[in-house]
C-alpha cells in the first residue's frame, strides 16, 4: 500500500471494532470481549489489532501516521470499550518500546438530543490518552436514524445546532484537534439524505443554512483576530532578543513568551471589518529601551 500511496501521511488501520455495546447486537461473548468478532479476530486472535498495526508499521513508509477511527463514543459503554482497546494497545507500546498507533479518529455522529456539555466530556476523555485526536465524520442531526424522526419534525433554526456545531469547534481548539471533517459536502450528499432530514450545515441545495453563517462568521473573525495577534507578535519580535528576555518596563515584565500588556480590541466598523489597536503605545516602549540601554 505505501508504493502505491507513497504521500499518504496517516492511514485509517482499525476501523470501527468495537460493538455497539449501547445495544442489544452484541452477542454474550463479543460483549465480554469488548470486541466485534471477525475474521481477523478468528485468525489473528483476540488482540488482532495490536497485530494489525504492527503489520501496518512494519509495511508502510517511515513516518506514516496509524490511526483507530470509531463511531459511537457519544455512548458511555461503547466509549469505555474503546478506550479500554486503546489503553490495551499502549499496555503493548510500554512492554515493547514501539509506537504502533498514532491516532484516534472520532468520527463524532452526533444528534440534537445532546448536551454541549456530552461533547466536551468525549473530547476531554480521549485527549487523556496523549494519542493525536482527528474528528473524521462529524455531522449534528436531529435524532438517529432509528428513531423515526421525519422531515416535518427537523427544524434547521433550533439553537441546539448552533451550540453543538459552536462546541465540536471549541474542543477542537481546546484539545489540538487539528483534523475536523465534516460526513458530506451538504445535507443531499449526507449519509441521512434518503430520511430527508438535515445533519450537515449546508442544506440540499447548497445554501448555507443561518446558524452555519453565524457559526462560520464566528470562525472567520476568531481566525482574523489570531491573525492580529501574529503580527503583533512578529512586530515586537523584530526588537533585540536580550531587550525582550531581560528587560522591564515599569508594570510591564516583557519576554517571548507573554508580550507586556500588548492586546488586540476589535472595534465593528460600519463595514465590519475587525481593525487592531495595541493598547501600549509605541513612545512609552522607545523611552524603555532607550533607558534599558543607558544602563
Amino acid at each position: 500500500m505505501g508504493e502505491h500511496y507513497p504521500n499518504c501521511y496517516c492511514w485509517d488501520v482499525l476501523n470501527e471494532i468495537v460493538p455497539d455495546m449501547h445495544t442489544e447486537q452484541p452477542t454474550e461473548q463479543e460483549r465480554k470481549d469488548g470486541i466485534r468478532h471477525s475474521k481477523w479476530m478468528e485468525y489473528l486472535g483476540e488482540e488482532f489489532y495490536i497485530d494489525v498495526l504492527e503489520i501496518a508499521r512494519a509495511n508502510l513508509p517511515e513516518g506514516t501516521k496509524l490511526f483507530y477511527n470509531e463511531y459511537g463514543e457519544q455512548h458511555p459503554e461503547k466509549r469505555k470499550a474503546i478506550l479500554e482497546v486503546i489503553e490495551k494497545i499502549k499496555q503493548y507500546e510500554q512492554r515493547t518500546g514501539k509506537i504502533i498507533l498514532d491516532g484516534i479518529g472520532l468520527q463524532s455522529h452526533y444528534d440534537a438530543k445532546m448536551t454541549p456539555e456530552q461533547i466536551e466530556k468525549i473530547y476531554k476523555e480521549f485527549a487523556t490518552t496523549g494519542k493525536e485526536i482527528q474528528i473524521t465524520e462529524v455531522d449534528i442531526a436531529p435524532g438517529r436514524k432509528d428513531d423515526g424522526i421525519t422531515s416535518e419534525e427537523y427544524d434547521p433554526n433550533n439553537p441546539i445546532y448552533e451550540k453543538l456545531w459552536k462546541k465540536v469547534y471549541e474542543c477542537a481548539r481546546k484539545y489540538g484537534i487539528e483534523v475536523l471533517t465534516c460526513w458530506g459536502v451538504n445535507d443531499d450528499l449526507s449519509w441521512f439524505s434518503s430520511f430527508d432530514i438535515g445533519c450537515t450545515m449546508i442544506d440540499k441545495n447548497g445554501v448555507p443554512k443561518e446558524y452555519a453563517r453565524r457559526f462560520l462568521d464566528e470562525v472567520k473573525r476568531e481566525q482574523q483576530r489570531e491573525q492580529q495577534i501574529e503580527k503583533i507578535r512578529f512586530f515586537y519580535d523584530q526588537k533585540s532578543d536580550e531587550f525582550f528576555q531581560d528587560m522591564k518596563i515599569g508594570r510591564y515584565s516583557i519576554s517571548e513568551q507573554q508580550i507586556g500588556k500588548a492586546t488586540v480590541n476589535e472595534p465593528t466598523t460600519k463595514k465590519g471589518e475587525a481593525q487592531r489597536q495595541v493598547t501600549r503605545d509605541e513612545q512609552e516602549l522607545e523611552q524603555g529601551k532607550d533607558s534599558y540601554k543607558s544602563k
